[in-house]
């Protein structure tokens, strides 16, 4: 009656229509005569005979390409500070995805509240839009997520991939992550509901947006910054914490969320009768955690 199955058959639909027609369209690239390559001296990273017969290039010393090995790159730090700022980085964007609904449903339940205690005039169009809020965040937080696929690529191809990966890592989530807090204040200091919201969305927006562009950026700042011989198992082993930063990452919010819902319902029932509190909810406040 609700539409979800045939909404996920058709989904399922689809993504497998696109992957066959991806996996039938893969054509390998046609061999390259030899006579059309640059010489060796010409080519980006390419190599020339040193003296004494070995070969020199701009690459470093891995054979058969620039660059370490898995093993010499595990044992540099810029290889775990990658991994730690990924998982990291991930944890901030990716439970917006999966719990974000019940943040955004309890501060859009705080602002109707907001908004019908402010009068009779305006509550009934606060609570409306503070509705309509919460019904358009999924989609809002898909769109900030593709968004930030596309465009982070040009930016890091523009800026350089490392430089990019900087700002993603450091700047916008530090920035940005502030505004949350600074939301979820305002509506509890009785601000403008539906400023509080917008502060919250466009928060989420740009943090998402920040999010989408690790899985971009890490491999072309991976291959850079460790080079070309082993580039794609460092790249898998640094990729597989953002495998583990969904689930983590989700975790750690709801865990959080829980934690500061009932320190609040616990001060609420401080304030209450204890009568009151047993007749309305049929049990003491002492059972309090067994109610929530």
């Amino acid at each position: 009656a609700s539409g979800a199955a045939e909404a996920l058959a058709a989904l399922a639909g689809v993504n497998f229509g696109l992957l066959a027609i991806a996996a039938l369209t893969f054509r390998l690239p046609e061999p390259a005569a030899p006579h059309s390559l640059p010489p060796a001296e010409g080519r980006p990273g390419g190599r020339s005979a040193a003296p004494g017969g070995g070969e020199s290039g701009s690459g470093g010393g891995a054979e058969g390409g620039g660059g370490l090995d898995l093993a010499a790159a595990q044992r540099t730090p810029q290889l775990w500070l990658l991994a730690g700022g990924t998982l990291g980085l991930s944890m901030a964007g990716l439970p917006f995805l999966s719990v974000g609904k019940l943040m955004m449903s309890d501060l859009g339940s705080a602002a109707a509240a907001a908004a019908v205690a402010g009068g009779a005039a305006t509550g009934a169009v606060g609570a409306a839009a503070a509705t309509a809020a919460v019904a358009g965040y999924p989609q809002l937080i898909s769109s900030a997520n593709m968004g930030g696929r596309l465009l982070w690529g040009p930016i890091g191809d523009a800026a350089g991939c490392g430089r990019t990966l900087c700002l993603v890592g450091i700047a916008l989530p530090a920035c940005l992550l502030a505004g949350m807090p600074l939301a979820t204040r305002a509506l509890a200091g009785g601000a403008d509901p539906e400023t509080a919201l917008t502060l919250f969305r466009a928060a989420t927006c740009v943090n998402v947006g920040a999010y989408a562009g690790v899985p971009v950026l890490l491999a072309p700042a991976t291959a850079d910054l460790f080079g070309s011989a082993d580039a794609a198992a460092i790249y898998q082993r640094i990729g597989a914490t953002i495998t583990f930063a969904s689930p983590l990452g989700a975790a750690v919010c709801t865990r959080l969320r829980d934690g500061a819902y009932a320190q609040h319902a616990a001060a609420l029932t401080e304030l209450c009768d204890e009568a009151t509190f047993a007749a309305t909810f049929g049990a003491p406040p002492a059972a309090l955690e067994q109610l929530l």
